[in-house]
Formats: C-alpha cells, sequence, structure tokens
C-alpha cells in the first residue's frame, strides 16, 4: 500500500517527464522522492543561476579544479550544508559524508543523511560531483 504524502510536496519529477494522452499531463513527485529530487536540483544549480532567487543554489560548481584534499571536503560540507538549511525546510540535516573516490580522481561522492520533519522518517541522498567533464577520451 502506498502512503499518500502530498503534504511534505509535491511538485514536477526531475527531469521531467511527461504522459501523453488526450491531455499531455506532467509527472509529479510528491513525498521523500521530491525531497530528493528537490536536493538534486539545488545541488546542480549555481548560486546566481536562478534569475528570481538569486541565493538558491550551491558553490559547488566553484571547486571543480580545486586539489582533492582536506580544504575541499571542508567547503563541499559548509555549501551543502547552507544550502540545505536555507531552502530545504522539510528536513533536519543529520550528516553529510564526502567521499573522494580513489579510483577515479575525478569523482566525489557527496552523502546527506536527513530526517523528514513531518514524518520523522531517516533517509540519504547521494549525490555524485565530477570534477572533471563527463568524457570518455583518454590521453
Amino acid at each position: 500500500m502506498i502512503e499518500d504524502q502530498s503534504f511534505l510536496g509535491r511538485g514536477w519529477t526531475f527531469p521531467p517527464a511527461f504522459v501523453k494522452g488526450l491531455d499531455t499531463t506532467v509527472v509529479m513527485s510528491q513525498g521523500e522522492e521530491n525531497i530528493k529530487e528537490n536536493l538534486h536540483i539545488l545541488f546542480s544549480t549555481r548560486i546566481g543561476e536562478r534569475l528570481m532567487k538569486y541565493n538558491y543554489g550551491t558553490k559547488l560548481k566553484s571547486y571543480v579544479f580545486d586539489p582533492q584534499n582536506a580544504t575541499l571536503i571542508g567547503n563541499i560540507k559548509k555549501t551543502v550544508k547552507t544550502a540545505i538549511l536555507l531552502f530545504e525546510r522539510r528536513i533536519k540535516l543529520d550528516e553529510i559524508k564526502v567521499e573522494l573516490i580513489q579510483d577515479q580522481e575525478s569523482i566525489v561522492n557527496i552523502e546527506v543523511q536527513f530526517t523528514v520533519r513531518k514524518t520523522n522518517n531517516r533517509a540519504n541522498f547521494v549525490y555524485p560531483f565530477y570534477l572533471t567533464e563527463g568524457t570518455n577520451i583518454r590521453l
């Protein structure tokens, strides 16, 4: 049985999807899935990219060329924490883990562990942050 969690919020799925029929409709998401999709959008948006919400987003993309060290991990944690506290009030942030992938120097996994305020459910979200452009060209 699927529990109705529309009280947590409802919005378009990410990426946007449509159901074609007599009336083309937008596929909607709600509950914890909507929160995770919003976190993905938040982390993928640069500060200043949205005209009406100039402060929305993170500074993650400004760290693309930074060396992989403790300073990078600290900066990522700080920008993620600030963005969640300002723009995702439906959750209580429990922990942020930043993992530098040793086998692939260009990937950093950002794991956010959180508690949904209205339901007290714990969940996590992993955002793969790519430090270099995604090409398969080897030089």
